[in-house]
């Protein structure tokens, strides 16, 4: 599997799991010109933008530290995109990482962050 199916493998293991935990997807892969979020859900009164990390080691760290503050910002612009877009401005957000560790084909393990980081409103720029 290469870098590319490993990600979208990670993707469809992290919207079986959102489902099963009774989030509704809204969007799959949102891309504007700032980039791409890889699952926008719904759950209770959050709209949630969710990165997928998949990895079949820790050698290069964990997968949530992937997401440095530089990351973090360019999230926080596709999500303002987003919310302007679908007019969700009385909406609270939060940004979550689903971790995916491969341990063989058929066999991971999920670690879901809820709120795993937060952007000030200065950051958002809907």
């Amino acid at each position: 599997m290469n870098n590319r199916e490993l990600g979208n493998y990670g993707e469809t293991v992290a919207i079986q799991y959102l489902v099963g935990e009774g989030y509704d997807i809204l969007a799959k892969n949102f891309k504007c010109r700032h980039g791409e979020i890889d699952i926008i859900a719904k759950k209770d009164d959050y709209i949630i933008f969710v990165e997928v990390k998949t990895r079949r080691s820790l050698s290069y760290g964990t997968p949530a530290e992937a997401v440095d503050r530089k990351k973090q910002m360019k999230y926080g612009k596709i999500a303002s995109i987003y919310i302007r877009n679908e007019r969700l401005f009385d909406s609270s957000y939060r940004f979550d990482i689903i971790e995916i560790y491969i341990s063989s084909c058929d066999s991971y393990t999920i670690n879901h962050i809820e709120n795993a980081f937060q952007l000030t409103n200065t950051n958002i720029y809907i």
